[in-house]
């Protein structure tokens, strides 16, 4: 017999499942819960109805109400198959109340159900018919269930009442004693699960061996199909980090052109701005050789200055405030009384203000400058002097004996170029001694020069003292 098509109508979790086999092997395979067992108990309950054995009225096997669809539709359902060259159909209704089963010979599209043995209840069995046995002999040789290598106990009587349905047939060809001795023998050969040198043992480990490894395989599918989804993540959470560091490098880039950008307009503002110090320089360039000490004299100068224009405005505003109060006095009295002492202030305050002009002129008038000038002349002057001075004495010295060796050579008479020596030697001397001389009336008339100065700046630094005096007492007066 061929199975050729399982067409589940309404059984266990199935509904409307049609599998189409095809010839040899077919391999159906599946998670736990799949529908497995449920495929296997639909064949079962086709060829032979969920029915207890040898019990005359309708008594169902539990695997009967297992497999009652769960959402309440028709619990039927359709199996073909091909047998001695021929192709049946069986149809049957498992509903209580409609139980219904048809077998068809598809070949000739005849319905043979009426030929078809109904075994020992009303619910027709076609397995009994195309198989030769009932339920038990056939889930326990042909149609093992998963896990159901164990024969049923009852097996045994049940081939038993087989051989023994034979010898009724008088086959003499047929022992029932030899059978059943072959079969003891047999089975001893096979062994049980405690004879664990025997085949029966062995396959037992060997079943349990695999279901480990069937096991481990699973728990390695499970991890691999983990790991696969997380690569999957790991690449999707990869790729969305590179668009990130993308959008990034992108985002670094236009800062660094912005920066770039900011640096050369800064470089170009400080070369405007050293431009614009080397004009000033430039400008300033002629006051490159002013030394430190009339560098700071022009500081405080500056500094006595600016404290001297705040005075002034201190007092303007103080003279306008007095003004604006004596114009606002209309009695006649109050100006008697202190007309006198306004105009003595008026006086005192012009007398300020010539004081005033008198040291602002003193100070613009210093004549440090000139001090530090003359100084720095006499200085070079001195250094030349010294310098010719030296140039002088050695020239005397040479001319001197020049003029010795001459002398010398006229009393020994050998006349040699001795003569021009001196002569040249006395002209340098004569050079340099005027030069001294020149260089002496020079330096003293800077001397008198650099007196005459710190006279003049000593009487103007008096009458600075004694402005200040003045200043002090009218302003107390004030």
């Amino acid at each position: 017999m061929l199975l050729k098509e399982l067409n589940l109508i309404g059984f266990g979790k199935f509904k409307n499942k049609n599998i189409v086999l095809k010839d040899g092997i077919n391999l159906i395979y599946g998670e736990n819960e799949a529908g497995k067992s449920t495929l296997h108990s639909f064949i079962d309950g086709m060829f032979y109805g969920f029915l207890k054995l040898n019990i005359k009225r309708t008594d169902y096997l539990p695997e009967y109400e297992k497999y009652n669809p769960w959402t309440n539709n028709r619990y039927a359902g359709i199996i073909r198959f091909k047998y001695n060259g021929k192709f049946y159909r069986i149809e049957r209704n498992f509903t209580k109340g409609e139980e219904n089963t048809k077998v068809l010979d598809e070949t000739t599209g005849v319905d043979i159900t009426k030929n078809i043995e109904a075994g020992s209840g009303r619910v027709l069995q076609p397995g009994i018919h195309f198989f030769g046995f009932n339920t038990r002999v056939f889930s326990n040789t042909i149609f093992i269930k998963q896990l159901g290598t164990k024969t049923d106990d009852k097996l045994a009587a049940e081939v038993t009442e087989k051989l023994i349905n034979v010898t009724t047939t008088l086959d003499d060809n047929i022992s029932v004693d030899k059978a059943i001795s072959e079969l003891k023998v047999r089975m001893g050969e096979i062994g049980t699960d405690r004879a664990s040198t025997k085949p029966y043992a062995k396959n037992l480990r060997d079943i349990e061996r695999l279901q480990e490894e069937k096991s481990n395989i699973l728990s390695e599918k499970d991890a691999y199909q983990y790991y696969l989804e997380e690569k999957i993540r790991l690449n999707n959470n990869l790729e969305i980090e590179m668009r990130n560091l993308s959008r990034l490098r992108e985002k670094l880039s236009k800062v660094e052109i912005l920066e770039k950008a900011r640096t050369l307009e800064e470089a170009k503002i400080l070369s405007d701005e050293i431009a614009n110090l080397n004009s000033k320089i430039d400008k300033l360039s002629s006051y490159a050789n002013i030394s430190m000490d009339q560098y700071k004299e022009s500081i405080n100068l500056s500094n006595a200055i600016d404290f001297i224009d705040k005075n002034i405005v201190q007092s303007k505003f103080e003279l306008e405030n007095i003004e604006n109060r004596l114009q606002s006095m209309d009695n006649e009295g109050y100006n008697d009384i202190y007309g006198k002492k306004i105009e003595e202030i008026s006086k005192d305050y012009n007398y300020y203000e010539e004081l005033e002009e008198e040291k602002n002129t003193i100070f613009y008038n210093k004549e440090d400058n000139k001090i530090e000038f003359l100084k720095r002349d006499y200085k070079e002057l001195k250094g030349k002097s010294s310098k010719y001075k030296v140039i002088q004495i050695f020239s005397i010295i040479l001319a001197i004996i020049a003029f010795g060796a001459t002398i010398i050579a006229i009393i020994t008479k050998k006349y040699l170029p001795i003569g021009i020596l001196f002569i040249v030697f006395g002209s340098i001397g004569g050079y340099y001694t005027n030069k001294v001389n020149n260089l002496k009336y020079i330096i003293e008339d800077i001397s008198r020069k650099i007196e005459d100065i710190y006279n003049r700046e000593k009487e103007k630094q008096s009458r600075i003292e004694e402005n200040r005096k003045i200043e002090k007492k009218f302003i107390g007066k004030i």
